[in-house]
C-alpha cells in the first residue's frame, strides 16, 4: 500500500528557451507519525538595510524566496520573481530570506517595497539552522565546502530545514508566478524528464517528507553532480516510497495536453543557463510578454532589460 496518496492535477510549468516543466499538485498524504543570484556589481551608493531576523518568519502560509550564501543583493530578475509572487498573492506574506545580515536596497527594490506591503526581506541565521537539524554534522564537518557545488550544496538544503520548521510555500529565486498557489497545502513540481523538481514546494511544517529529505541528504549526501540535492533528491525520496513510473509514461497525447493546457502557473527560466543573456523585455518572447505583465513595476525600474 502507497505511503503517498496523490490526487495529481494537470498544472505546467512554462520553462524559457521552450523548456516546459509541468506541475502537478502531488496530494501527499504521507503516514502522519540559500537560491543562487545573478552576479553583477553592487551599486555602492545603494541605501542598506538592516534585516531583521528570521523569527519574525512565522506565518505557516508564507511563500518564501531563499538568497543564499551571504550574498548582500538581488538582481533584476530575481526582484522581478518576487514581484511575480506578491501580485498573485496579495493577502499573503511574501518572505525573502538573505543570508546576508544587510541588503542593498537598489532601485528595483526600493520600488518593490513600496508597491507592495506585504513583502518582506528578512534575514535568515544559516548557521543556527543547521546547528538545530539533523544535519548539525555534515556542517559542522563542512561538507559543502569539499563538494564540487559548494554554494549550492550550501544552499539547497536550507529549502528543506525552511520548510520542515515552518511549513509554507517555497519558490526559487527563478520562478515567475502565473497563478495563485494558496489553493494547495502540500505539493511539489514535477518535471517531463523524469524528475520532481524542488524549485517550488508547498507543505504543512513537520511533514514526513521533507523529514525523509533531510535524512537522505545526512546519510547519503553527494557533492559531486549537480542537482543531487535538490530535483533528484526529492525524486529519489518518492521513487522509494511509492511507484512514479506511471507519471512518467511516455505518452504524446497526454504531451500535447500539457502543452495546450492554459492553467499554466510558473515560468521557470532557469537562471544557471540563462545568467549570461541579457533579455530585452521591449521584444516578443515568452519571457517578455510574463515579465511585462506579472513584473511590470521591476520592469520599467530597469528599462524593459535585464
Amino acid at each position: 500500500m502507497s505511503f503517498y496518496n496523490r490526487n495529481i492535477t494537470k498544472q505546467g510549468v512554462l520553462l524559457f528557451f521552450c523548456i516546459l516543466i509541468s506541475i502537478f499538485f502531488l496530494k501527499l498524504f504521507y503516514e502522519d507519525s540559500k537560491l543562487k543570484s545573478l552576479p553583477i556589481p553592487s551599486n555602492q551608493d545603494d541605501e542598506l538595510l538592516s534585516l531583521p531576523f528570521e523569527k519574525s518568519f512565522e506565518h505557516e502560509r508564507s511563500i518564501f524566496f531563499i538568497e543564499g550564501f551571504g550574498k548582500d543583493h538581488i538582481p533584476a530578475r530575481m526582484i522581478c520573481s518576487i514581484e511575480s509572487a506578491a501580485l498573485a498573492h496579495r493577502n499573503t506574506p511574501i518572505d525573502v530570506m538573505m543570508t546576508s545580515q544587510i541588503l542593498r536596497k537598489s532601485e528595483g527594490i526600493k520600488s518593490l517595497l513600496k508597491a507592495y506591503s506585504n513583502v518582506r526581506f528578512l534575514y535568515l541565521n544559516a548557521t543556527a539552522l543547521y546547528m538545530e537539524s539533523p544535519m548539525k554534522e555534515w556542517f559542522l564537518n563542512k561538507m559543502w565546502v569539499q563538494s564540487k557545488f559548494p554554494e549550492i550544496n550550501f544552499d539547497d538544503p536550507l529549502r528543506f530545514l525552511l520548510l520542515f520548521k515552518y511549513g509554507g510555500i517555497y519558490l526559487d529565486m527563478d520562478t515567475i508566478v502565473l497563478k495563485n498557489l494558496e489553493k494547495e497545502e502540500n505539493f511539489v513540481g514535477l518535471e517531463i524528464d523524469e524528475h520532481i523538481n524542488s524549485a517550488i514546494m508547498g507543505f504543512r511544517k513537520g511533514h514526513p517528507l521533507l523529514n525523509d529529505c533531510i535524512e537522505e541528504m545526512t546519510k547519503h549526501f553527494d557533492g559531486e553532480a549537480w542537482g543531487v540535492n535538490g530535483p533528484v533528491l526529492i525524486t529519489k525520496i518518492f521513487r522509494r516510497r511509492d511507484d512514479l513510473d506511471k507519471i512518467f509514461e511516455d505518452d504524446n497525447e497526454f504531451a500535447n495536453t500539457l502543452l495546450n493546457d492554459p492553467n499554466f502557473l510558473t515560468l521557470h527560466f532557469y537562471n544557471q543557463l540563462t545568467k549570461t543573456r541579457t533579455i530585452s523585455l521591449k521584444r516578443q518572447s515568452i519571457f517578455s510578454v510574463l515579465a511585462r505583465n506579472l513584473c511590470p513595476i521591476t520592469a520599467f525600474v530597469f528599462n524593459y532589460s535585464f
